[in-house]
């Protein structure tokens, strides 16, 4: 009975290496998607920021600052990558916007399965006048 034993895991000795070659793949796929979602939530909400302070700044009756504003509210690390327009004036009363954008790169998940990037995207609204 002994032997039988000794036999069995001999023989199973290396499944445990095959079933980790097979799995490793999926697993840094998957590790690689978790970790490219958080950047892509993270441009989300920076570029909502960002359009808030855009959009405090026409509202206030300062446009031309609207801008600088809102790339100062962009870590240094990400600011090329978004773009801000110039605002208008903004009579009392009435509804001002502003809208900030980027183009995301997949990094890690781009490297296993071939997505298209893509925009993100965010506008904010306030009353004029304050």
């Amino acid at each position: 009975m002994y032997r039988a034993e000794v036999k069995r895991f001999e023989v199973e000795s290396g499944a445990a290496a095959v079933e980790f070659a097979i799995l490793l793949p999926i697993l840094i796929i998957i590790l690689g998607g978790i970790i490219d979602v958080g950047r892509l939530l993270y441009y989300d909400i920076t570029a909502s920021n960002a359009a808030r302070e855009g959009v405090r700044m026409v509202a206030l009756g300062m446009p031309a600052d609207a801008p600088t504003r809102a790339m100062a509210s962009v870590p240094d690390s990400i600011e090329g990558q978004f773009t801000f327009p110039s605002a208008g004036p903004c009579a009392a009363g009435a509804i001002a916007t502003y809208a900030v954008s980027s183009e995301f790169t997949w990094i890690l998940l781009d490297a296993f399965v071939p997505l298209a990037s893509p925009n993100v995207y965010a506008e904010a609204a306030m009353a004029c006048g304050g």
